[in-house]
């Protein structure tokens, strides 16, 4: 819905590649934890550090990804 207002699919690809290269591999299996009805954090463990994850989804059917915040936090 609004996921791509913000940055295009470039813009993402590339902050992404750029988190990774930072962070180094990462464990993507923590549950997210729901702060309420659409939003929800999670939190994944990465060799050098930790990606702090916020979701927030749009009010749709189906759901889509209104706005996704990341931060790398070190350790």
């Amino acid at each position: 819905m609004n996921f791509l207002l913000d940055r295009d699919a470039e813009g993402w690809a590339s902050d992404l590649a750029r988190l990774k290269t930072k962070s180094g591999a990462c464990d993507t299996t923590a549950p997210i934890e729901s702060d309420g009805m659409l939003t929800g954090e999670f939190t994944w463990r990465c060799e050098r550090g930790r990606i702090s994850r916020t979701l927030l989804l749009a009010p749709t059917r189906p759901a889509r990804i209104q706005a996704l915040r990341l931060s790398r936090v070190m350790p």
